[in-house]
């Protein structure tokens, strides 16, 4: 059990800016915190589905502002270049890349190298043995390093309902030491944030199982790639207020001590929550893309800054 109470987290002041209070004292931010500030971008892109040429166009219209050497990570969302409501297999065929070749590797690789930074970007991957009688395909997150080499090639754990006509799950989650300021990451897709099967879609009460593996390896930093559907609660208010609590109760385990537990300084690890905008056949998604700081030890969440739920631009925060 957790010490904190289940509540309703509530958003206040986003536009001076964006952040809950936070308990932390200047000693255990100099005692867990790298000398080095952490500068990250997040691209949030409203897709055009199949039309990949122009997506990554746009993408490198909004990133072109990005100086050498002004971010230590820049994130896009799930699938970003080639939209995500693919209704099979065959729909999604003449768009699937592998971790070395496709035009999303490209893309970032070459970005990765301009800036002198980490990217992280979502796509769909043609696994090996590729057969159109079977489904050999994943929804897949890139990492790559300054150099614009691939360090990491993760597949998605948890499917939703739009990945499984096409896609097969991957086989768990991973951490990577990167250099500082960056350090140990681990890095998921959308729904990995939520519980696996059989428990419930929507649970706050657990398993946690992002959340827990991010801190049981001792992860300073967690990635989340999106394309999170919008809540449609208020839908006049700039930000996705009910799909920003939801990721927080999901992220418990980062944030506040078990019942009973004593902590007289935890780690504090930084939450990018990279997400996309617009609607796709029917579907409008959240925007809303996020950073956070937390510490068991602080017992609350503190918002570094958030975009909102329809602005298509790169922001860039110092963490």
């Amino acid at each position: 059990m957790y010490s904190t109470p289940n509540r309703i987290w509530i958003l206040k002041h986003l536009s001076r800016r964006a952040r809950f209070p936070l308990v932390n004292t200047a000693a255990n931010r100099r005692l867990y915190l790298p000398a080095m500030p952490l500068n990250i971008a997040m691209v949030q892109l409203d897709p055009q589905i199949g039309l990949v040429d122009n997506n990554i166009k746009k993408a490198k219209e909004l990133t072109k502002t990005l100086q050498p050497g002004s971010v230590d990570l820049l994130c896009f969302p799930e699938m970003a270049f080639t939209g995500y409501s693919f209704p099979d297999l065959a729909s999604i065929t003449p768009h699937l890349e592998t971790p070395t070749e496709g035009p999303t590797v490209d893309f970032c690789s070459a970005l990765a190298k301009r800036i002198g930074c980490f990217v992280a970007v979502g796509y769909p991957e043609r696994l090996p043995s590729f057969s159109l009688n079977e489904v050999l395909a994943a929804n897949s997150a890139l990492l790559i390093s300054r150099d614009g080499t691939v360090i990491s090639n993760y597949r998605k754990t948890n499917l939703f309902e739009v990945d499984k006509p096409w896609a097969q799950p991957g086989s768990g989650f991973t951490a990577h030491d990167l250099p500082e300021p960056l350090g140990r990451l681990s890095l998921g897709i959308c729904m990995d944030l939520n519980p696996n099967p059989p428990h419930l879609w929507a649970s706050s009460a657990g398993p946690f199982e992002l959340a827990d593996f991010s801190r049981n390896q001792n992860c300073r930093l967690l990635i989340l790639l999106c394309n999170w559907l919008d809540s449609k609660v208020d839908p006049e208010t700039s930000w996705d207020i009910c799909t920003i609590n939801h990721w927080i109760a999901r992220l418990r385990p980062l944030w506040d001590a078990r019942e009973g537990e004593t902590l007289e300084a935890d780690q504090e690890r930084i939450v990018v929550i990279c997400n996309r905008v617009g609607v796709e056949r029917g579907n409008i998604f959240a925007g809303s893309s996020i950073i956070f700081r937390m510490s068991r030890s602080a017992e609350e969440p503190e918002c570094v800054g958030v975009m909102r739920r329809n602005e298509e631009a790169v922001k860039t925060w110092a963490v």
